[in-house]
């Protein structure tokens, strides 16, 4: 998804999200979905379903186009029902790595993920991977 066109409603929610999710990082930190939405000012949408997993492909996949070495960005994002992120995470975790993520193993990879993007957004100053999409 590329955000240099003209800014709708939903890039504009995406390029909300990013600052948010990338500070989180780099303090180890996470949040929980219901939290990320209404926090989310350029969209009102609901936190569990369809939308909400587009949301998180779309920054995820951004992501992938301006900063394409880091870890999965959303891995800060988790369900307080799962207490894991969502099934969407980890589709686009297989898509991302090339290879199958067995359900069985979503905690472990879930993890190490967001090991991988905590050290990843403390070993950098944040508003420079935030301002490499903005």
């Amino acid at each position: 998804m590329s955000m240099s066109q003209k800014a709708t409603p939903w890039k504009k929610a995406v390029l909300e999200a990013r600052p948010i999710l990338w500070r989180l990082a780099g303090s180890g930190q996470m949040i929980a979905c219901q939290e990320l939405a209404e926090q989310i000012r350029a969209v009102k949408m609901p936190y569990r379903g369809r939308t909400f997993k587009r949301f998180l492909n779309d920054i995820c996949r951004f992501e992938f186009e301006v900063n394409p070495k880091a870890p999965m960005l959303t891995a800060v994002v988790y369900s307080k029902h799962r207490n894991l992120p969502g099934p969407g995470f980890f589709q686009l975790a297989s898509e991302r790595y090339g290879r199958s993520i067995p359900e069985a193993t979503w905690g472990r990879f879930w993890r190490d993920e967001l090991r991988r993007l905590h050290e990843y957004a403390a070993s950098r100053p944040i508003e420079q991977v935030i301002d490499m999409g903005g």
